[in-house]
């Protein structure tokens, strides 16, 4: 499994090599340090066989079965393509990596830190391992300048390890009935409150908008607080009536359940498609926009004019992939750089108002949002954190696609061609010295 694994990982990009690069930083200065296991072996390796399984992993996954034998070139970019990314333009903002980190793994990072102070104190090796990997992860992902919010994956892993070694610690529930019903009475009162403290910032992310000075506004800051008091006093409260234990048992859970409801409900934003789905850090930036309504929109046209969805020709002045593979299932639809002078076709799709189409008037012409991305300015920061936070709403900015549908594809054409002679829509060199 070794070669098969570690073949594929090379195979799916310079990415592995940060991986790496990551266990390197992490394993040499643990074992100078003495934090590996001293009674533990390692085990001894068939290296044949590993290599043996890595070729054949190669020529079959690297080919697509010997279907495509240029694949193999992949492996040897690998390493210069990743030694070239340390010198390119980070694409992914540095301050977007500590925000996900808290926002969307709120959980992890808390208990993850429990886990850790525990491995220090009891001089637990394999915790001090886990603690230092994602602690080397995370600054190797905010000095690497091809990193994506994804890359993060490498500092989570251990953090969940290291959680779930802190969380363990209060699965012991040895002790009096009495204390484990206030232990149980804390997380559910913890629980209600940190839930209306939600709910009220909930509100303060809507009135913000609207009247950031008004009593309401502040008043919501209030309660919020209230009750982040109220949970301090009830924790202190157990812990002087019946043990410091039974306090930290209950504060933990009620923390847990809190933070996992949080979780589920920030990894199911996530994964649904709707309208803020851009200011989703998780999720590959730019996301897709209207294509779906264009397609929809595109055959409506043909089959108004043709009789058929696919059969009526379309003229794409974008170079464009993901254009040209929405365009893929269409088979009247071509590419051309420029057209003509007397090149009228009934569709044609351009990249902004950029190519003279605009200026005829035997065409009409639909806008729609091919990609949207954030634009939070130059902060790289929300510009309304609490609405971002609670409702992913922040402003955002879309790379706009034109369609353009020729007049006569309308009802009462002649109404809306206002000159019967076909207007020039871009000109060529030639023509233009003509």
């Amino acid at each position: 499994w070794l070669g098969v694994l570690g073949t594929m990982a090379l195979l799916a990009g310079p990415q592995a090599l940060t991986g790496l690069v990551i266990l390197l930083l992490v394993f040499v200065p643990a074992g100078l340090l003495g934090w590996r296991e001293k009674n533990v072996r390692p085990a001894n390796m068939d290296w044949p066989r590993v290599g043996l399984t890595a070729l054949g992993t190669l020529m079959l996954v690297g080919t697509y079965f010997l279907r495509f034998p240029q694949g193999l070139s992949a492996l040897g970019a690998v390493l210069p393509d990743y030694l070239v990314s340390w010198f390119e333009f980070p694409e992914t903002p540095t301050v977007y990596m500590g925000i996900a980190l808290l926002v969307y793994q709120a959980l992890p990072l808390a208990f993850g830190i429990v886990g850790a102070i525990y491995a220090f104190r009891e001089n637990y090796n394999q915790g001090r391992v886990l603690a230092l990997a994602s602690l080397v992860a995370f600054i190797v992902l905010l000095v690497y300048p091809f990193k994506q919010v994804t890359d993060l994956v490498w500092v989570v892993l251990p953090l969940w390890v290291l959680a779930a070694q802190g969380i363990a610690r209060f699965l012991d529930f040895s002790g009096e009935q009495e204390d484990w019903l206030a232990a149980g009475g804390l997380t559910g009162l913890i629980f209600l409150l940190l839930s209306f403290a939600w709910l009220t910032l909930a509100g303060l992310g809507r009135t913000l908008t609207l009247a950031p000075e008004s009593a309401e506004f502040y008043g919501r800051w209030v309660v919020t607080g209230v009750v982040v008091l109220v949970v301090i006093t009830a924790t202190v409260l157990i812990a002087y009536g019946w043990s410091l234990r039974t306090a930290l048992h209950g504060l933990a859970w009620g923390s847990i359940i809190t933070l996992l409801t949080y979780s589920l409900a920030a990894l199911w934003g996530t994964t649904q498609l709707r309208d803020q789905l851009a200011n989703e850090l998780w999720h590959p930036s730019p996301v897709g926009g209207q294509a779906d309504l264009m397609m929809q929109t595109l055959g409506d046209l043909s089959e108004w004019y043709q009789g058929q969805e696919t059969s009526v020709e379309i003229a794409y002045l974008t170079e464009s992939p993901s254009v040209r593979w929405a365009l893929r299932y269409l088979p009247e639809a071509r590419f051309a750089e420029t057209l003509g002078v007397n090149e009228l076709p009934p569709l044609i799709i351009t990249e902004g108002f950029t190519t003279g189409v605009e200026q005829t008037a035997s065409y009409r012409g639909q806008s729609f949002a091919w990609r949207i991305s954030p634009d939070w300015g130059l902060t790289q920061l929300p510009p309304d954190f609490i609405s971002w936070l609670l409702f992913r709403d922040a402003p955002t900015q879309a790379e706009e696609i034109i369609l353009w549908a020729r007049a006569d594809l309308f009802p009462a054409a002649d109404q809306l061609i206002s000159e019967p002679e076909p207007v020039p829509l871009i000109l060529d060199e030639e023509d233009a010295q003509e």
